[in-house]
């Protein structure tokens, strides 16, 4: 839709006085990292919290995690323990949908063995958060996935306890996130009080609510 308002303004860029200002906010298809230092109980709250908080549509809601094969064992059963204790959620696996009332979708977790499949690279928006196991070796190489297997750069979210690590991955992931988070989940900014905006394919990186 964005696309197509550009290309008008464009086509009729001959009957404004001034040029115009385009601001536009996009789709996101918005990740959390993990690193294996990563700290599980903050991983699992703040991804629970970014993926299916207000049923997941957030423009900046988690909708894609890289989880790394020595903490996956221990992060399902967090889930699964966070879901029996939490009166906010009901059934983590999911997948059910009904619409006899309105449209319901239950909130869903999946799991794939590839990275670049759709689920990992279209927006969704709404409570469905896929998940792509990666063998620790292969961090540099998944970090790259994310930039690389999708235009959208909205929000993003890395957890890790290696400062290091740390320095570089918000180097290398600095435009795959118009909002970038450490340690905290991806969604949070409040427009008006913090500055909010997407890059690439996300929108116009404005940064509605910051200074003028």
């Amino acid at each position: 839709t964005f696309t197509r308002l550009w290309k008008q303004v464009g086509q009729n860029i001959h009957i404004y006085k001034n040029f115009p200002r385009l601001i536009g906010e996009c789709g996101g298809k918005n990740y959390h990292f993990v690193h294996p230092t990563a700290d599980v109980d903050t991983v699992v709250n703040g991804t629970i919290r970014s993926a299916f908080e207000y049923c997941g549509q957030k423009c900046s809601a988690c909708s894609r995690m890289y989880v790394p094969e020595s903490l996956w064992p221990q992060r399902i059963k967090s889930y699964i323990d966070h879901a029996k204790s939490s009166p906010n959620l009901e059934i983590i696996g999911g997948g059910k949908c009904d619409d006899s009332v309105g449209y319901f979708v239950e909130p869903t977790i999946v799991q794939t063995k590839d990275p670049l499949d759709k689920i990992m690279t279209e927006e969704i928006f709404g409570p469905v958060l896929t998940i792509y196991v990666y063998k620790d070796n292969k961090v540099q190489d998944t970090l790259d996935l994310i930039g690389n297997s999708t235009s959208f750069a909205l929000t993003g979210a890395v957890f890790a306890q290696d400062e290091q690590f740390l320095k570089k991955a918000m180097e290398d992931l600095k435009m795959t996130a118009g909002n970038f988070y450490v340690n905290d989940k991806s969604t949070g900014s409040v427009v008006g009080q913090q500055p909010f905006g997407g890059a690439r394919m996300s929108g116009t990186n404005d940064k509605a609510g910051a200074p003028t």
